[in-house]
């Protein structure tokens, strides 16, 4: 049986809007466009509109090539059609120890007002902003570490933004708050926990985790993530729809570790740990009751945490085959 956002996925082939994904080469806008381009076929060419930091080019799955425009040039790429604008443009977590505070803070609010000015434009019909269960650090002053408060102050100063823009022109705003993903387009390996461990499964090589106090996650399919946003926006509700993103699973760091293991069939691979000597416990999981009623809602079987590690892994071994060779 068809789900209900599968059919709307698949009927986007027969509307007339415009994919407008920012940070398109990330991984968040490679998996968009790989999930447009198997519903929209051909006609994709025609109505997506791709935005980096550069302009340059983006091959998708099926070998096509398409088009990155520079953030301040997308604009003159808009015509009468109406838009959906999927926002994941952002200065990332890891960078944030490269530069300066004021550094890194001047670049993503470049980039929001840049995006925050496309997103008045008539044609913009509803808008998809990525954010991040960093905002929570902010919001109630953890002290995970600081470039968590620092990211999760520039996520929430983008969703009071672009709620202000939706509110005053009456169009559909989807906000999902991420906490971890998994699947594939999946990047920098070493950034996150899963595809770190999954690495070095690959290669036959010890797990090593660091952390001396327990750590717990709860991971989620970008797909399901995305196809969920494509859903809520094209109800063109009126208004705000935020929720967290969490899996039907929260597992602590070390078990994540053996079901990768054990996942990628190398029960034999070594896990190192320290002793686990802290109280203290680092706990990023976001409240997944409302992400949950929606998937069901709309239709969508989530991905378990077993798929969610092996199409990881498919991915990540295939990057690393390619890097292989060349």
């Amino acid at each position: 049986m068809i789900g209900r956002a599968e059919k709307i996925v698949t009927s986007l082939c027969d509307c007339d809007d415009r994919f407008v994904i920012t940070g398109a080469t990330g991984w968040l806008g490679q998996a968009l466009l790989a999930l447009l381009s198997e519903t929209c076929g051909e006609v994709l060419e025609q109505r997506v509109l791709l935005g980096g930091s550069v302009s340059r080019q983006i091959t998708a799955p099926d070998g096509r090539n398409f088009p990155v425009h520079a953030l301040d040039e997308l604009v003159l790429h808009l015509d009468d059609r109406p838009v959906m604008l999927f926002h994941f443009a952002f200065l990332t977590k890891d960078k944030v120890g490269r530069l300066s505070d004021t550094n890194y803070v001047a670049y993503n609010k470049q980039i929001a007002s840049v995006i925050g000015e496309l997103a008045t434009k008539s044609c913009v019909k509803g808008i998809v902003l990525a954010s991040s269960g960093a905002v929570y650090d902010h919001l109630e002053e953890k002290s995970r570490d600081d470039s968590a408060n620092l990211y999760g102050r520039l996520k929430f100063e983008d969703e009071q933004l672009f709620g202000d823009i939706c509110e005053r022109r009456r169009i559909p705003l989807v906000i999902p708050r991420i906490f971890n993903l998994a699947g594939p387009y999946i990047n920098k390996f070493q950034s996150y926990a899963l595809s770190s461990i999954i690495v070095n499964v690959l290669r036959g090589q010890a797990v090593n985790l660091k952390a001396s106090h327990k750590v717990w996650r709860s991971y989620v399919h970008v797909r399901d993530v995305l196809k969920l946003s494509l859903s809520l926006l094209q109800d063109r509700n009126t208004g705000t729809l935020l929720f967290d993103t969490a899996g039907e699973e929260v597992v602590e760091l070390g078990e994540l570790a053996l079901r990768t293991c054990l996942e990628l069939g190398r029960p034999d691979i070594g896990i190192n740990r320290p002793e686990l000597v802290s109280t203290t416990e680092d706990r990023y999981v976001g409240d997944g009751t409302l992400f949950q009623h929606l998937l069901k809602t709309h239709g969508i079987q989530p991905n378990s945490l077993s798929t969610q590690i092996r199409d990881s892994a498919e991915w990540i071994a295939a990057t690393l085959e390619r890097s292989s060779h060349g």
